[in-house]
Order: C-alpha cells, then sequence, then structure tokens
C-alpha cells in the first residue's frame, strides 16, 4: 500500500492522477493501519506465550530464527497407522501388562501338577553295620507331592488370572481401535491441508501475475485506482489465504507426527 500511494502521488504530480484517486490512495493506506497493529500486537502476545511455555521471563528478548516453511513429508494412511501402534506408550504399557497377566495365569495352572524332590545323601563312616571297620551309604529318594486340599482355591486363581488377561485384551483391542481412529482423523487433516495448500500456492501465483500487469497499466495510465486497488487487495488477501493454508499443514503434520508418537 505504502508503493501505491507513492506511485499514486507520482502520478498525480505528472498530472495523470485525479485528485479523487490520490485520496482514495491514502484513505486505503490509512484503512490499512489497524490491521497492521493489531498484527504487530498479536505477534508479541504469541511471543509472550512462547516465553511463558519456555519458562523464560517475559522481558527475555527473544529472536526468531527460523521461518515458516513447507516441509516436505510424505506417508500412507498404512505407515502412519503401522508406526503409531508400534510406538504409542499406552499400547506398548499394556502389552508389557499383558505378558505379566499372561505369567500369572501360566503359574496359575502349574499350580495343579504335582511337585516332584529328589534327595541325595553320601555316608563314610565307621563303625559300618555294627562292626569295626569303615563303610558306605548312598541314598537317593524321589518325593512326589500333592496337594488335594487346595483345588477350589487353585481353580479360583486360574479363574481370576485368566480375566486379568481378558481385561488387558479388552483394553488393549479399544486401545489399537482408539489409536487407529486418531491417526486416521489426523490424516485425513493433513490431506486437507495438502490439498488447501496447493490450492492457495496456485491461486497466488495468479495473484502475483495479476498484480505485476495491473502495476504497468496503472504506471502507463491504463487503469484506473480503484482497478489497480482491486487487483492489490486481491493479491493481499491471496497472500493471507497462503499464509493461514501454510500453518494449517505444517499443524497438520505436527498432529500426525503426535499420533504416530514421532518426533
Amino acid at each position: 500500500l505504502l508503493m501505491h500511494l507513492e506511485q499514486a502521488e507520482s502520478l498525480y504530480a505528472a498530472g495523470m492522477l485525479s485528485h479523487f484517486d490520490l485520496l482514495r490512495a491514502r484513505v486505503a493506506k490509512s484503512n490499512f493501519q489497524p490491521n497492521l497493529i493489531r498484527a504487530r500486537n498479536g505477534v508479541r502476545l504469541a511471543e509472550d506465550a512462547m516465553k511463558l511455555l519456555l519458562g523464560l521471563s517475559l522481558d527475555t528478548p527473544i529472536a526468531l530464527t527460523d521461518s515458516l516453511s513447507k516441509p516436505d513429508f510424505h506417508i500412507t494412511l498404512e505407515e502412519a497407522t503401522d508406526s503409531a501402534l508400534s510406538k504409542r506408550d499406552e499400547l506398548l504399557s499394556l502389552e508389557k501388562r499383558r505378558e505379566m497377566a499372561h505369567l500369572g495365569l501360566v503359574m496359575s495352572k502349574r499350580a495343579f501338577l504335582p511337585m516332584l524332590a529328589t534327595q541325595f545323601s553320601y555316608t563314610y563312616q565307621k563303625p559300618y553295620q555294627q562292626q569295626s571297620k569303615w563303610g558306605e551309604d548312598w541314598n537317593i529318594s524321589l518325593i512326589l507331592n500333592f496337594d488335594i486340599f487346595n483345588g477350589l482355591s487353585r481353580f479360583a486363581d486360574v479363574k481370576n488370572a485368566r480375566s486379568q488377561l481378558e481385561q488387558i485384551d479388552y483394553a488393549m483391542e479399544q486401545a489399537r481401535q482408539g489409536i487407529k481412529l486418531e491417526v486416521r482423523q489426523a490424516y485425513l487433516s493433513f490431506q486437507e491441508a495438502q490439498e488447501l495448500l496447493k490450492s492457495q500456492e496456485a491461486n497466488l501465483s495468479q495473484a502475483q501475475e495479476a498484480l505485476q500487469i495491473a502495476e504497468e497499466q496503472y504506471k502507463n495510465g491504463f487503469i484506473s485506482q480503484t482497478e489497480y486497488s482491486d487487483t492489490q487487495m486481491a493479491n493481499n488477501q491471496a497472500k493471507t489465504n497462503y499464509l493461514q493454508a501454510l500453518v494449517q499443514y505444517n499443524t497438520a503434520i505436527a498432529k500426525l507426527k503426535r499420533a504416530m508418537n514421532e518426533e
């Protein structure tokens, strides 16, 4: 708008622009000031929020070292889902719990088995067999122990262990379905943002080309200030739409990576 105003003043000075059109250019610049002020204030508020999130003092100066870009990110829904199912912490935790529950079921079933023990002894002594001489004895014993009085409690232990395992299996299946749904929603949002960004890239390119043509025509007095202003506003709106689409695209990637438990 500032460049447009400078061009309008130059054309007015050369007698190629009416006073009315010059006034319109000045008013357009003034009308843009509130948006600029709000945008600058929004930047300051965003910086303060980031400082608070990072645990920094609000008086700490910060400087952005990077700019908003379009990352090259390609993945299929199947790949994203597989990655999430193999990396999500809640599912990994349930898998560990299932291993312990399965071990508990195995141990409770083993309680039904008899216990077999062996004993071995060796002695070398004198007197031996009531005779005044040295002799040796070897003894080996096999002991089979089967508890027949705790059968009911063992059945209850097995039932309880199996119930715990089934509950964990159900929780794991619910967690899998929840993760799949979360990844699917994030993936669809990513596809939407990707298509939106592509369309806004094309729209911005067309708006910039139209503005270049309008600038040349305006300089040579072929179009009015109103027509040029409309073209400039259309270009500004295209830039805004593109930046919003770019933000949405980066946000969608971040949400999808979070659903996959990736950095």
